[in-house]
């Protein structure tokens, strides 16, 4: 989900989750930590967090009262004219059940850190 879709649901009040960590982001994580024992002791404080790591092709918002869609073109960038916005309640279900398989399938952040990089 693109970061301006989520700040913006935010700001209108309604509870917002972020899943937009992919492997790309955690190999800068470590690379940007330094050493094992740095990576291990930053990634401690990670420990509770609800952060999972998956690739995922879509951009997908649900909030209260909407779903928005985004798929990549064939290139795989995201373009504007490529966005779905479902204000039903069956299509807001729907993106809530996507959400829900896709966060089944991704790997909590701490064990995916550990046995890919320590």
């Amino acid at each position: 989900m693109g970061h301006g879709i989520a700040q913006v649901s935010a700001m209108a009040g309604h509870d917002v989750w972020i899943r937009d960590i992919d492997e790309s982001i955690v190999e800068r994580f470590v690379e940007d930590t330094g050493d094992e024992a740095a990576v291990e002791r930053d990634l401690d404080s990670y420990e509770d967090a609800n952060i999972r790591v998956d690739q995922v092709d879509v951009a997908l918002a649900v909030t209260e009262d909407s779903l928005l869609l985004s798929l990549p073109d064939v290139d795989g960038r995201y373009d504007a004219r490529t966005e779905f916005v479902v204000e039903h309640d069956r299509g807001r279900q729907w993106g809530i059940d996507l959400f829900e398989a896709f966060w089944a399938d991704a790997e909590p952040l701490v064990p995916y850190v550990r046995d890919r990089y320590l």
